[in-house]
């Protein structure tokens, strides 16, 4: 579970924590994670379930849904959505492959959605399920595939799907909302500011070659989109006054910039290390700590369990 603490987050950020308090209509249910809806903005909304959030878009004719997570997060996913429209799930978009975000969406298939997948995501969720004894079994196989676009409309409502490459899995689906001039990016991204990676602090599931040149072409989509807004789909959750509060679901799109300018500076002080010789099994004894004090989520351990990865990343390619 990713925990940060009041001290270890910016200004900015603790100006938001101020205000902030538990989504309307959040409640913990007998699993014990805490689920709910936020509306974001006209006709658009975020599923909770526990730290996980997904999207949905709501129109007269239909509802189109990302990511079910789980299959008990997806019964209370379509619930969710029931008390705000009697309208029907047309599609289900998989934003990347990785079995927290994509299992579960039978129940959305039942009532006769159409599942849509990157073409690369789609390939490597099938692999894997193929050759290991740990598949997940209620893994809706998706209807449709994209390549590097492609546009669903329900009603008035629409939303542009992109891929740009290796970053979070083989692809990590950004998804345009033109009405909210807003994008929603699953993975990736704090909205408390530049961090280190909310969810795999070991990077087993980066693809650090391309992590760079994947955020400057969400950053380029942002500029010619005329984007202003950026919705999350994995928080952190943060101990605020003795209490958790998991961080807002919307930040400003200048925090691309910001975490793209944390990928090329860790990147190239890896390339500081390895250039002094630096084996992964003496990384504790030469890191300079204080060089990463200022991202959210800053904890000495995470720092060296991140640059150990990438040392060894950069020395078996």
């Amino acid at each position: 579970m990713s925990i940060i603490r009041f001290r270890c987050i910016s200004l900015a950020a603790a100006t938001i924590l101020a205000i902030l308090g538990a989504a309307p209509g959040a409640h913990a249910e007998s699993s014990g994670f805490v689920t709910g809806t936020e509306k974001i903005g006209e006709g658009v909304y975020v599923f909770r379930y526990g730290i996980h959030r997904s999207l949905f878009v709501v129109s007269e004719e239909g509802v189109i849904v990302t990511d079910p997570l789980n299959a008990a997060a997806a019964k209370i996913y379509r619930q969710e959505i029931a008390k705000i429209t009697a309208a029907p799930v047309t599609h289900v978009i998989y934003s990347h492959s990785h079995w927290d975000r994509v299992a579960g969406g039978q129940v959305f298939k039942d009532e006769g959605a159409r599942f849509i997948m990157q073409e690369a995501c789609a390939a490597n969720l099938l692999e894997v399920n193929a050759r290991t004894p740990l598949a997940v079994p209620d893994i809706v196989p998706p209807d449709e595939t994209f390549s590097a676009r492609l546009s669903l409309t329900s009603g008035d409502q629409g939303i542009e799907l992109f891929d740009f490459g290796p970053s979070h899995d083989k692809c990590h689906a950004v998804m345009y909302l033109p009405a909210l001039n807003a994008l929603f990016i699953p993975e990736l991204i704090s909205t408390l500011g530049a961090s280190l990676p909310v969810e795999d602090i070991t990077l087993g599931t980066y693809e650090l070659s391309n992590i760079v040149a994947y955020f400057k072409s969400v950053e380029s989509l942002a500029e010619e989109q005329g984007v202003t807004t950026l919705i999350i789909g994995h928080a952190r959750e943060l101990l605020v006054n003795g209490e958790l509060r998991l961080e807002p679901a919307t930040g400003p799109v200048v925090l691309l910039k910001e975490q793209r300018e944390f990928w090329e500076f860790s990147l190239g002080y890896m390339g500081e290390l390895v250039g002094k010789g630096a084996q992964s099994m003496f990384l504790a004894r030469i890191i300079r700590y204080e060089k990463f004090e200022n991202y959210v989520g800053y904890d000495k351990e995470a720092v060296f369990m991140m640059f150990r990865r990438m040392i060894t990343w950069f020395a078996t390619g």
